[in-house]
Protein backbone atom coordinates (compact mmCIF):
# COMPACT_ATOMS: atom_id res chain seq x y z
CA UNK A 1 0.00 0.00 0.00
CA UNK A 2 1.26 3.44 -0.97
CA UNK A 3 2.50 6.16 1.37
CA UNK A 4 0.15 9.19 1.71
CA UNK A 5 2.27 11.47 -0.47
CA UNK A 6 2.12 8.97 -3.37
CA UNK A 7 -1.48 7.86 -2.89
CA UNK A 8 -4.12 9.32 -5.25
CA UNK A 9 -6.83 6.81 -4.26
CA UNK A 10 -8.98 8.06 -1.41
CA UNK A 11 -11.94 6.73 0.58
CA UNK A 12 -13.64 7.86 3.77
CA UNK A 13 -14.03 11.05 5.79
CA UNK A 14 -16.71 12.31 3.40
CA UNK A 15 -18.34 14.56 6.02
CA UNK A 16 -15.05 16.35 6.72
CA UNK A 17 -14.40 16.75 2.99
CA UNK A 18 -17.91 18.10 2.37
CA UNK A 19 -17.61 20.71 5.13
CA UNK A 20 -14.14 21.88 4.09
CA UNK A 21 -15.12 21.97 0.41
CA UNK A 22 -18.06 24.23 1.28
CA UNK A 23 -15.60 26.48 3.15
CA UNK A 24 -13.41 26.54 0.06
CA UNK A 25 -16.36 27.54 -2.14
CA UNK A 26 -17.39 30.22 0.35
CA UNK A 27 -13.78 31.43 0.72
CA UNK A 28 -13.93 30.74 4.46
CA UNK A 29 -11.22 28.09 4.81
CA UNK A 30 -9.40 28.41 8.16
CA UNK A 31 -5.75 29.43 7.99
CA UNK A 32 -4.82 26.69 10.46
CA UNK A 33 -6.26 23.26 11.29
CA UNK A 34 -5.40 20.29 13.45
CA UNK A 35 -6.34 16.91 12.02
CA UNK A 36 -6.41 14.44 14.90
CA UNK A 37 -7.49 10.84 15.45
CA UNK A 38 -6.08 7.33 15.66
CA UNK A 39 -2.97 6.30 13.73
CA UNK A 40 -3.30 5.09 10.17
CA UNK A 41 -6.86 6.23 9.43
CA UNK A 42 -6.02 8.63 6.59
CA UNK A 43 -5.29 12.01 8.19
CA UNK A 44 -2.14 12.68 6.18
CA UNK A 45 -3.62 11.12 3.03
CA UNK A 46 -6.53 13.55 3.31
CA UNK A 47 -4.16 16.46 4.00
CA UNK A 48 -2.15 15.66 0.85
CA UNK A 49 -5.39 15.36 -1.17
CA UNK A 50 -6.49 18.76 0.15
CA UNK A 51 -3.07 20.29 -0.61
CA UNK A 52 -3.03 19.00 -4.20
CA UNK A 53 -6.41 20.56 -4.88
CA UNK A 54 -5.63 23.91 -3.26
CA UNK A 55 -2.27 24.19 -5.04
CA UNK A 56 -3.40 22.88 -8.43
CA UNK A 57 -3.31 25.36 -11.31
CA UNK A 58 -5.56 23.14 -13.35
CA UNK A 59 -8.71 22.88 -11.23
CA UNK A 60 -11.76 21.36 -12.85
CA UNK A 61 -15.40 21.89 -11.89
CA UNK A 62 -15.65 19.65 -8.85
CA UNK A 63 -17.62 18.76 -5.75
CA UNK A 64 -14.63 17.45 -3.78
CA UNK A 65 -10.86 17.79 -3.44
CA UNK A 66 -9.92 15.38 -6.22
CA UNK A 67 -7.58 16.45 -9.04
CA UNK A 68 -6.98 14.97 -12.46
CA UNK A 69 -4.59 11.99 -12.49
CA UNK A 70 -2.24 13.83 -14.86
CA UNK A 71 -2.19 17.06 -12.82
CA UNK A 72 1.41 18.31 -12.50
CA UNK A 73 0.94 19.07 -8.81
CA UNK A 74 0.87 15.34 -7.96
CA UNK A 75 4.39 14.75 -9.28
CA UNK A 76 5.68 18.05 -7.90
CA UNK A 77 4.64 17.16 -4.35
CA UNK A 78 5.95 13.59 -4.62
CA UNK A 79 9.33 14.86 -5.86
CA UNK A 80 9.44 17.68 -3.28
CA UNK A 81 9.50 20.12 -6.16
CA UNK A 82 6.58 22.34 -5.19
CA UNK A 83 7.69 25.69 -3.77
CA UNK A 84 4.30 26.26 -2.14
CA UNK A 85 4.14 22.97 -0.26
CA UNK A 86 6.25 22.40 2.85
CA UNK A 87 6.16 19.33 5.07
CA UNK A 88 7.83 19.19 8.46
CA UNK A 89 8.32 15.94 10.35
CA UNK A 90 10.94 14.43 12.66
CA UNK A 91 14.38 15.80 11.86
CA UNK A 92 16.03 12.98 9.82
CA UNK A 93 19.49 14.25 10.74
CA UNK A 94 18.91 13.69 14.47
CA UNK A 95 18.18 10.56 16.49
CA UNK A 96 15.73 12.26 18.85
CA UNK A 97 12.03 11.87 18.07
CA UNK A 98 11.24 15.59 17.98
CA UNK A 99 10.56 18.50 15.66
CA UNK A 100 13.01 21.17 16.76
CA UNK A 101 13.04 24.95 16.57
CA UNK A 102 15.61 24.98 13.75
CA UNK A 103 13.09 23.28 11.47
CA UNK A 104 10.48 25.95 12.22
CA UNK A 105 13.06 28.72 11.70
CA UNK A 106 13.93 27.25 8.29
CA UNK A 107 10.23 27.26 7.48
CA UNK A 108 9.95 30.93 8.51
CA UNK A 109 12.77 31.79 6.07
CA UNK A 110 10.93 30.02 3.24
CA UNK A 111 7.69 31.82 4.07
CA UNK A 112 9.41 35.19 3.65
CA UNK A 113 9.42 34.55 -0.09
CA UNK A 114 6.32 36.26 -1.44
CA UNK A 115 3.91 34.40 -3.67
CA UNK A 116 1.50 35.64 -6.31
CA UNK A 117 -1.90 36.93 -5.14
CA UNK A 118 -3.73 34.06 -6.84
CA UNK A 119 -1.44 31.41 -5.32
CA UNK A 120 -1.68 29.52 -2.04
CA UNK A 121 0.74 27.76 0.28
CA UNK A 122 0.24 24.65 2.39
CA UNK A 123 2.32 23.86 5.47
CA UNK A 124 1.98 20.29 6.77
CA UNK A 125 3.39 19.37 10.19
CA UNK A 126 3.21 15.70 11.12
CA UNK A 127 3.26 14.63 13.91
CA UNK A 128 2.60 18.00 15.50
CA UNK A 129 2.70 16.72 19.07
CA UNK A 130 6.45 15.98 18.95
CA UNK A 131 7.44 19.64 18.61
CA UNK A 132 9.62 20.75 21.50
CA UNK A 133 8.81 23.89 23.48
CA UNK A 134 10.96 26.24 21.39
CA UNK A 135 9.54 24.90 18.13
CA UNK A 136 6.00 25.30 19.46
CA UNK A 137 6.65 28.90 20.50
CA UNK A 138 8.12 29.72 17.08
CA UNK A 139 5.12 28.15 15.35
CA UNK A 140 2.73 30.04 17.61
CA UNK A 141 4.08 33.35 16.31
CA UNK A 142 3.35 32.19 12.76
CA UNK A 143 -0.19 31.18 13.66
CA UNK A 144 -0.81 34.51 15.39
CA UNK A 145 0.19 36.41 12.24
CA UNK A 146 -0.10 33.90 9.40
CA UNK A 147 1.41 34.80 6.03
CA UNK A 148 -1.12 35.67 3.35
CA UNK A 149 -2.73 32.77 1.46
CA UNK A 150 -1.04 30.22 3.70
CA UNK A 151 -2.81 27.28 5.33
CA UNK A 152 -1.25 25.31 8.19
CA UNK A 153 -2.28 21.69 8.74
CA UNK A 154 -1.06 20.06 11.94
CA UNK A 155 -1.54 16.31 12.24
CA UNK A 156 -1.60 14.37 15.51
CA UNK A 157 -2.91 11.08 16.87
CA UNK A 158 -3.98 12.89 20.02
CA UNK A 159 -4.30 16.49 21.17
CA UNK A 160 -2.10 15.69 24.17
CA UNK A 161 1.19 17.62 24.20
CA UNK A 162 -0.24 20.31 21.91
CA UNK A 163 -0.37 23.59 23.82
CA UNK A 164 -3.77 25.21 24.41
CA UNK A 165 -2.45 28.37 22.74
CA UNK A 166 -1.82 26.38 19.53
CA UNK A 167 -5.18 24.59 19.70
CA UNK A 168 -7.05 27.85 20.24
CA UNK A 169 -5.69 29.22 16.95
CA UNK A 170 -6.65 26.17 14.90
CA UNK A 171 -9.84 24.51 13.82
CA UNK A 172 -9.85 21.10 15.47
CA UNK A 173 -11.00 18.37 13.08
CA UNK A 174 -11.41 14.88 14.48
CA UNK A 175 -10.96 11.93 12.12
CA UNK A 176 -12.74 8.66 12.91
CA UNK A 177 -11.91 5.08 11.98
CA UNK A 178 -12.68 3.89 8.47
CA UNK A 179 -15.36 1.27 7.91
CA UNK A 180 -14.32 -2.33 7.18
CA UNK A 181 -15.70 -1.89 3.67
CA UNK A 182 -13.50 1.17 3.08
CA UNK A 183 -10.39 -0.64 4.38
CA UNK A 184 -11.18 -3.61 2.13
CA UNK A 185 -11.55 -1.37 -0.94
CA UNK A 186 -8.25 0.37 -0.18
CA UNK A 187 -6.55 -3.03 0.09
CA UNK A 188 -8.19 -4.16 -3.18
CA UNK A 189 -7.00 -1.00 -4.96
CA UNK A 190 -3.39 -1.77 -4.00
CA UNK A 191 -3.80 -5.46 -4.96
CA UNK A 192 -3.25 -6.48 -1.34
CA UNK A 193 -4.95 -9.71 -0.36
CA UNK A 194 -6.24 -9.79 3.21
CA UNK A 195 -8.25 -12.25 5.24
CA UNK A 196 -11.48 -11.50 7.11
CA UNK A 197 -9.54 -11.91 10.36
CA UNK A 198 -6.89 -9.36 9.28
CA UNK A 199 -9.62 -6.93 8.21
CA UNK A 200 -11.33 -7.13 11.61
CA UNK A 201 -8.01 -6.78 13.46
CA UNK A 202 -7.26 -3.59 11.52
CA UNK A 203 -10.15 -1.85 13.36
CA UNK A 204 -10.66 0.72 10.61
CA UNK A 205 -6.99 1.66 10.30
CA UNK A 206 -5.06 1.13 7.07
CA UNK A 207 -1.87 1.85 9.00
CA UNK A 208 -2.69 -0.91 11.47
CA UNK A 209 -3.49 -3.27 8.59
CA UNK A 210 -0.06 -2.58 7.06
CA UNK A 211 1.55 -3.41 10.41
CA UNK A 212 -0.47 -6.65 10.65
CA UNK A 213 0.70 -7.67 7.18
CA UNK A 214 4.32 -6.79 8.01
CA UNK A 215 4.09 -8.92 11.16
CA UNK A 216 2.57 -11.73 9.10
CA UNK A 217 5.65 -11.67 6.86
CA UNK A 218 7.87 -11.71 9.94
CA UNK A 219 6.03 -14.74 11.30
CA UNK A 220 6.42 -16.54 7.97
CA UNK A 221 10.12 -15.64 7.84
CA UNK A 222 10.62 -16.74 11.43
CA UNK A 223 8.83 -20.06 10.93
CA UNK A 224 10.88 -20.68 7.79
CA UNK A 225 14.00 -19.78 9.70
CA UNK A 226 13.27 -22.37 12.37
CA UNK A 227 12.84 -25.05 9.71
CA UNK A 228 15.76 -23.99 7.49
CA UNK A 229 18.62 -22.39 9.46
CA UNK A 230 20.36 -21.41 6.22
CA UNK A 231 17.76 -18.64 5.88
CA UNK A 232 19.23 -16.86 8.88
CA UNK A 233 21.46 -14.64 6.72
CA UNK A 234 18.49 -13.00 4.99
CA UNK A 235 17.01 -12.04 8.36
CA UNK A 236 20.31 -10.77 9.73
CA UNK A 237 20.78 -8.48 6.73
CA UNK A 238 17.53 -6.67 7.47
CA UNK A 239 17.37 -3.53 9.56
CA UNK A 240 14.49 -4.27 11.91
CA UNK A 241 12.55 -1.66 13.87
CA UNK A 242 12.24 -1.84 17.65
CA UNK A 243 8.67 -3.08 17.19
CA UNK A 244 9.85 -5.82 14.83
CA UNK A 245 12.52 -6.90 17.31
CA UNK A 246 9.97 -7.02 20.11
CA UNK A 247 7.64 -9.01 17.89
CA UNK A 248 10.38 -11.59 17.19
CA UNK A 249 11.23 -11.71 20.91
CA UNK A 250 7.59 -12.60 21.68
CA UNK A 251 7.61 -15.25 18.95
CA UNK A 252 10.71 -16.92 20.45
CA UNK A 253 9.08 -16.75 23.89
CA UNK A 254 6.01 -18.56 22.50
CA UNK A 255 8.17 -21.30 20.97
CA UNK A 256 10.05 -21.82 24.25
CA UNK A 257 6.83 -21.81 26.29
CA UNK A 258 5.38 -24.50 24.05
CA UNK A 259 8.48 -26.57 24.83
CA UNK A 260 8.20 -25.75 28.57
CA UNK A 261 11.83 -24.69 28.42
CA UNK A 262 11.76 -22.25 31.33
CA UNK A 263 15.53 -22.05 31.72
CA UNK A 264 15.90 -20.71 28.18
CA UNK A 265 12.98 -18.35 28.74
CA UNK A 266 14.90 -16.94 31.68
CA UNK A 267 18.02 -16.57 29.49
CA UNK A 268 16.03 -14.88 26.78
CA UNK A 269 14.43 -12.43 29.20
CA UNK A 270 17.87 -11.49 30.51
CA UNK A 271 19.16 -11.05 26.95
CA UNK A 272 16.17 -8.88 26.05
CA UNK A 273 16.65 -6.75 29.15
CA UNK A 274 20.30 -6.12 28.24
CA UNK A 275 19.38 -5.39 24.61
CA UNK A 276 16.95 -2.65 25.66
CA UNK A 277 19.01 -1.21 28.53
CA UNK A 278 22.41 -1.20 26.85
CA UNK A 279 21.40 -0.82 23.19
CA UNK A 280 23.14 -4.05 22.15
CA UNK A 281 23.95 -4.71 18.50
CA UNK A 282 20.84 -5.94 16.70
CA UNK A 283 22.61 -8.65 14.68
CA UNK A 284 24.32 -10.09 17.76
CA UNK A 285 21.07 -10.04 19.73
CA UNK A 286 19.23 -11.86 16.94
CA UNK A 287 21.91 -14.55 16.74
CA UNK A 288 21.76 -15.08 20.50
CA UNK A 289 17.95 -15.20 20.45
CA UNK A 290 17.87 -17.77 17.67
CA UNK A 291 20.59 -19.82 19.33
CA UNK A 292 18.39 -20.48 22.38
Amino acid sequence: MLEPIQNTFFLGHSKIEKELFEDYQNKTLPHSMIFYGEKGIGKETFAIRFARFILSKNKQVSTDFSVEKNDKIIKQIIENNCLNFHKISKNPEKTSEIIDVEQIRNLIKKLRVKIEKDENRIILINPANIMNRNATNALLKLLEEPPENTIFILIADTLDNILPTIKSRCRLIRFSRLSNDEVQKIADFSNTKITEKELKKSKGSVGKLKKILEEKKLIESFEKLLKTPTEINSLLKKKLSKNDMEFLYNEVIDVLQNKNDFDKIKELNELWKNYKMHDLDQKTTLLLMLDL
